[in-house]
């Protein structure tokens, strides 16, 4: 259940890159570093390739990034943070 929820705010988080300037690349990159991230973890838990505490960091980094000039991303990444938590990783 909590990976489905999971699932689906990574999805709302890759429709959410359609609002990031094309010329930010930084942001684009930035995001879809931690979408792969993410779900590399929740392909293999049994065998985490990310520490916890980076991919933690990681997806703390990038809300900081964001809240400024991407609220609604700052607010998915808080959500996938809450559900991170939750799951251990």
């Amino acid at each position: 259940m909590k990976h489905d929820k999971l699932k689906e705010k990574l999805s709302r988080l890759e429709k959410s890159m359609e609002g990031i300037d094309k010329t930010d690349e930084e942001s684009r990159n930035k995001l879809l570093q931690i979408i792969d991230r993410i779900r590399l973890e929740l392909n293999d838990q049994s065998d985490p390739k990310v520490p916890q505490h980076t991919l933690d960091q990681e997806v703390k980094s990038a809300v900081i990034h964001f809240e400024v000039k991407h609220p609604a991303i700052t607010e998915i990444l808080n959500e996938i943070t809450t559900i991170l938590v939750s799951l251990g990783i």
